[in-house]
């Protein structure tokens, strides 16, 4: 049996029997929890890309951990998006994936010295098991300014 989510855009009860668009958010009320993007599906799959969102509020502190994201099925983490309000300065701003044991996974991202954002496209994808879970960790921050209200977009498929 599929699901049930509420549609946040269309307000309706809806089952997981379309593929949603990205940028389109789902709430799905048994894991209480929002999804963006695409490629939630009824048949027990993902297909396509779907996007996961993390934040984080005011001046990056280095060695930070932030966000939650736990896999609904299998699913790979191809890559990232940063974006910061205020860019770091003086340095480059680097933020980690860690496993839910807290095990840094060496899928670095990288917000270049002065640049407000940036994509990352990981040479080999962070595989998820189903109930896999990933947080982010900041590992390097701006020498001058660390770089403020960061944005981070894992790519997953």
């Amino acid at each position: 049996m599929a699901k049930r989510i509420f549609n946040r855009r269309a307000s309706t009860a809806v089952r997981l029997t379309k593929v949603y668009s990205i940028g389109e958010q789902v709430w799905d009320k048994q894991e209480k929890r929002w999804y963006s993007g695409d490629g939630v599906t009824a048949g027990g799959i993902l297909s396509g890309r779907f996007f996961v969102t993390f934040h984080f509020d005011g001046d990056a502190v280095d060695e930070a951990v932030f966000g939650w994201f736990k896999a609904p099925l299998p699913c790979s983490i191809i890559g990232a998006q940063i974006f910061a309000q205020d860019a770091p300065v003086g340095a480059a701003l680097t933020i980690d994936l860690v496993n839910g044991a807290g095990v840094e996974q060496t899928k670095v991202s990288t917000l270049a010295d002065g640049a407000s954002k940036q994509e990352t496209i990981f040479g080999a994808p962070l595989v998820m098991a189903a109930a896999g879970e990933v947080q982010a960790k900041i590992k390097t921050i701006g020498s001058g300014t660390p770089g403020q209200n960061l944005t981070l977009i894992l790519i997953c498929q």
